[in-house]
């Protein structure tokens, strides 16, 4: 649902470019089909725009022309501690209350959007069926003709139509001919189609002025291309003009309703009178190209901003890792929305070298202890003065996890997902020792009644399970040797566990 709030809002913003410029060079244009076509477009276009995805920047496009999947391998962060992270993740920080209240306001909004949505189309619904049940009710007699259906109705009523239906007063019927060939004009023309389409984008973006402004507008044009229509039949401006003063002091009370007298009239008169605007002046419609473009980059839907390296038919994270330096602002952020605790923050990935005490942002950090083994060769520390060093730094680590993780070609067959943690410890010596998956991606399980087909495909999703859980730990046990950690200048052992996520788009 959020998904759609943010597609309305960027529909919105799209509408508004595309109808400004409408406004200030062509409104007053007596093109009015083309007028028309234009606006109709611009509802089209701020409906489509955001929808579009754009392949040029999706690394997925490249992928399809090299053959490779969409597989994709993301790669968090060392962890010096799994049970420490998760207490760490689990923590409530100001931060994290800014983070929650955050999430509260945008799902008030989407409340607020969706209640809207509801209210709006009530409002458009009970309008329609209270228009379509009135059109035959106090009908004294109908009539087709020219593919119209015409509701003769007594006593005086504000003639008007939808779709192919008429209704006016027997007395507009015998003795105002101007009145049928204004209706029909909006029948012929599909103008109902037109009021149609904008209520339900109405619908949708109802939040947006712009909508409601272009509803006006899409008005204006039906009335004057219903009134060009009328006088072309030969009838003189001048009687035309008078019996829409006549008319104007009624006016029709439905929604959806191409009503004989709107509130346009001072307008509908100028423009019977105006000089027809110069051919030239089509080409403004052209506006619409540039601005579409522009549109269409800022708000397109893509699956990916940047273009990251393809590895082999995997994509790697880095930061989630992504290729990209690790002093990027988005690792405290893609940590959290992963549910891993960060062992690093953003100023710690940068002062790493300095203090490497930092790794860990817990009270721990300052007072290290050993793990479950107590004798001074063979305990493994959680935290210590001096930090275990990948060669060249963590991004050099997340460089090598790049070019060496693979997404198991018979995973990706099976559509066999999920995150592998794994954990290790670098020796006193920087090697890396005792490596193992400490949580996996876990093996389906078939059912007592399950057919044989069913069976050979969850033992096939099974191996394939098995198959990610041993790349994340076979690329974890070819590190190569780490700078060692220390402890009151003793050389120590340190346990780290990473988190390896293979997914699927």
């Amino acid at each position: 649902m959020s998904a759609l709030f943010i597609y309305a809002i960027k529909s919105a913003i799209c509408l508004a470019l595309l109808y400004f410029p409408y406004v200030l060079l062509m409104r007053r244009d007596t093109f009015y089909s083309m007028n028309r076509i234009v606006l109709l477009c611009i509802l089209v276009l701020s409906v489509i725009l955001p929808a579009i995805q754009l392949p040029i920047f999706d690394n997925s496009f490249i992928s399809t022309l090299s053959g490779d999947g969409r597989a994709i391998i993301e790669v968090g962060l060392p962890q010096l501690d799994m049970n420490e992270a998760e207490k760490t993740a689990a923590a409530v920080s100001p931060e994290g209350a800014r983070q929650e209240l955050g999430v509260l306001f945008v799902r008030l909004l989407l409340l607020i959007y969706l209640l809207g949505m509801a209210i709006t189309l009530v409002w458009k619904t009970v309008s329609l069926i209270r228009l379509t049940r009135f059109i035959p009710s106090g009908c004294v007699w109908t009539e087709k003709t020219d593919g119209v259906t015409i509701y003769c109705h007594l006593g005086q009523i504000s003639p008007f139509s939808w779709m192919n239906n008429i209704v006016l007063s027997e007395e507009d019927y015998n003795e105002n001919p101007s009145v049928l060939l204004h209706e029909k004009a909006h029948c012929h023309k599909g103008h109902s189609w037109d009021k149609l389409f904008v209520s339900l984008v109405e619908v949708f973006m109802w939040f947006n002025p712009c909508v409601w402004m272009l509803d006006h507008s899409l008005q204006e044009i039906h009335e004057y291309e219903a009134d060009d229509a009328v006088l072309r039949h030969g009838v003189t401006s001048k009687n035309y003009q008078m019996l829409l003063i006549e008319k104007a002091i009624s006016t029709s009370s439905y929604t959806f309703a191409n009503g004989f007298n709107h509130s346009l009239l001072k307008k509908r008169i100028t423009m019977m009178m105006k000089k027809k605007s110069n051919q030239w002046s089509r080409t403004k419609a052209l506006y619409l190209l540039p601005v579409a473009v522009i549109a269409l980059g800022a708000f397109a839907t893509t699956k990916s901003v940047t273009t990251p390296a393809v590895i082999s038919d995997s994509k790697v994270n880095a930061n989630v890792l992504n290729g990209q330096n690790i002093s990027s602002k988005n690792v405290e952020n893609v940590a959290e929305v992963e549910g891993i605790a960060p062992a690093l923050t953003i100023q710690d990935a940068n002062e790493v070298e300095e203090k490497p005490t930092q790794l860990m942002p817990t009270e721990e950090a300052t007072t290290p202890d050993a793990d479950v083994y107590q004798d001074p060769d063979t305990a493994v520390f959680m935290v210590v003065e001096t930090m275990p060093e990948f060669p060249g730094g963590m991004e050099a680590l997340m460089g090598f996890m790049r070019d060496n993780l693979q997404y198991p070609p018979l995973a990706k067959e099976m559509g066999v997902q999920g995150r592998v943690m794994v954990q290790f410890v670098i020796d006193k010596t920087g090697k890396v020792s005792q490596a193992r998956c400490i949580r996996g991606v876990p093996a389906p399980s078939a059912k007592a009644n399950a057919t044989e087909a069913e069976k050979a495909r969850i033992e096939k999703m099974g191996d394939a399970a098995l198959q990610i859980n041993r790349e994340a730990l076979r690329v974890v046990e070819a590190m190569p040797d780490w700078k060692p950690g220390k402890q009151k200048g003793q050389n120590v052992n340190v346990r780290y566990t990473i988190p390896v996520t293979f997914k699927l788009q």
